[in-house]
């Protein structure tokens, strides 16, 4: 995945909104919440490597 991929379908939810397509907005903002919170599930479970 990419990192723009969030703010990319985020902007394809808010345009969609915009332009009174409701339910093609809410799917594309909850197509953005899930790629958030896999995004955030993969770096949060990652052990971190630091040796002080």
């Amino acid at each position: 995945m990419y990192m723009f991929l969030p703010f990319a379908t985020g902007l394809i939810a808010a345009l969609f909104i915009w332009y009174e397509k409701r339910v093609l907005g809410l799917l594309f903002a909850a197509i953005t919440a899930a790629i958030t919170l896999a995004w955030f599930w993969h770096h949060a479970s990652d052990r971190l490597n630091i040796n002080l």
